[in-house]
């Protein structure tokens, strides 16, 4: 995967690299973060703490109006706290990037097209291996914007496609109810995903709204009967709309003072159905829930800077997000649905420390954050929805 991966990346760099007429400028990107501490999960056990990621590409600019930007980005993130809900906080992550962009200015426009392919792989424990992830998966697909100045907004309007495909995810309590037939589930998280977004800039306030609708290809929906073949899933497909829609400010409060607050909101619409087993075995569900994964969540960051000198920035961001199913009941300790509510969970994570300009291109911060997610959601057995969480360290960071 890796060497067709680098072939299709070189590629791209020659499809899209038009015949140089005059001499070519060639400018070398790269960026590197490392991020080492320590955090204490919800269980109170402590836990180093390692992110890296490394990104290089090259910009080449044939023509005043033509750059070509060849792309490789990886990322590994550790153990640790997460701000997904019902993640292990143990899990480890692994992508690899690769992207091919072209930029064509056209006076005060300017069209943009890329093509990429992304692998991520996934590990939550020491004794499972990076191949064989439950939810790894690969991306592939590409996207096409334009920018240009609208009713003077500056505005990129963009739309893009991508294939994931789970080669390892199967579905062991849905083959078991389905007589140990592996191939019942293999597959069924493979999806297309489109995306079509709005971004405008007017002076120092930034605004997007972005629509993302998911196909996915075998998946099908539950229904509240048994239907021919035994199951209870009809023959309808998958289907979820993401909208997401925001924005932010920067604000110079003084020489030394700068804020950023930021707001955000998300709709999840599926048209996906939840059947409720007693038992993991059990092949008649006790219970149905329909429209089980539709949730609102808005998030508010406040960021907020002061520079102490020609080198030092204190920061801090207090970030809260809320999220709220639409019709989705919470559970008890012992698991059972509470009737007359609606599963919540507010999340807090707190950022805060010092940044040292260490070059020119160079900076080491200090950090110490708190996560805090309280739910009504009191079943957690497989995952944690209500704990607190610290984490500290000491993060690199080299860009030129």
């Amino acid at each position: 995967m890796k060497k067709i991966a680098l072939l299709i990346f070189w590629v791209l760099i020659l499809v899209f690299a038009p015949r140089p007429a005059v001499s070519v400028e060639v400018v070398p990107y790269y960026n590197y973060q490392f991020t080492q501490g320590a955090s204490i999960s919800p269980d109170g056990d402590a836990g180093f703490l390692l992110n890296l990621s490394n990104d290089i590409g090259t910009i080449v600019m044939p023509a005043d109006d033509h750059s070509i930007i060849g792309y490789y980005s990886f990322q590994y993130q550790g153990p640790g706290l997460k701000r997904q809900e019902g993640r292990e906080f143990r899990e480890r992550y692994l992508n690899h990037v690769f992207a091919g962009r072209h930029h064509w200015s056209l006076g005060d426009m300017t069209l943009q097209s890329q093509l990429s392919i992304m692998t991520e792989r996934r590990r939550s424990g020491t004794n499972e291996t990076w191949d064989s992830g439950l939810y790894n998966f690969n991306r592939y697909g590409g996207s096409s914007a334009v920018s240009l100045d609208l009713y003077g907004i500056y505005s990129t309007i963009s739309l893009g496609y991508h294939y994931l495909t789970f080669p390892n995810y199967t579905d062991m309590l849905a083959e078991i109810r389905a007589g140990a037939d592996a191939s019942s589930t293999a597959g069924t998280q493979n999806h297309h995903s489109l995306r079509m977004a709005y971004r405008g800039e007017v002076k120092n306030n930034v605004f997007w709204l972005s629509f993302n609708p998911l196909f996915y290809t075998r998946q099908r929906v539950a229904v509240d009967r048994a239907q021919a073949d035994g199951s209870f899933y009809s023959s309808t497909k998958q289907r979820e709309l993401i909208m997401n829609m925001g924005g932010k400010r920067s604000e110079k409060l003084s020489d030394r003072v700068t804020i950023a607050p930021e707001i955000d909101l998300t709709l999840r619409y599926s048209n996906q159905n939840y059947q409720h087993f007693e038992e993991a075995t059990s092949t008649t569900p006790v219970s149905f829930h329909d429209d089980f994964f539709d949730y609102m969540e808005p998030s508010l960051t406040l960021p907020v800077s002061v520079r102490l000198g020609s080198d030092w920035t204190y920061f801090a961001s207090p970030s809260f997000s809320y999220r709220r199913y639409m019709h989705r009941n919470p559970r008890d300790s012992e698991g059972n649905f509470v009737g007359g509510e609606k599963q919540n969970r507010l999340l807090g994570v707190h950022t805060t420390g010092f940044r040292k300009q260490t070059g020119e291109s160079s900076a080491t911060v200090f950090f110490f954050t708190y996560q805090h997610q309280s739910s009504n959601m009191e079943f957690e057995r497989y995952a944690s929805y209500n704990y607190d969480g610290f984490s500290l360290g000491i993060r690199f960071h080299m860009e030129y």
